[in-house]
């Protein structure tokens, strides 16, 4: 069990080590792809966060 523990605390580390490697090994530039996925997950969350509000206050109302 203790080994579970062990690689589940080494998994996070091992995945971001993977994937700055592959993409070096690539030619690709890691960072400004980051920082591209980063302002597209901003406007996803801009564009969604209306309907997750109303859902919420929905589920609010109906539970009350």
């Amino acid at each position: 069990m203790k080994w579970v523990l062990v690689f589940s605390s080494m998994m996070i580390p091992l995945v971001m080590i993977s994937i700055i490697s592959y993409g070096l090994l690539q030619g690709i530039n890691v960072y400004e792809s980051f920082i591209e996925g980063a302002k597209d997950g901003i406007r996803v969350v801009v564009k969604i966060l209306p309907t997750l509000i109303g859902l919420m206050m929905a589920v609010g109302m109906l539970r009350t």
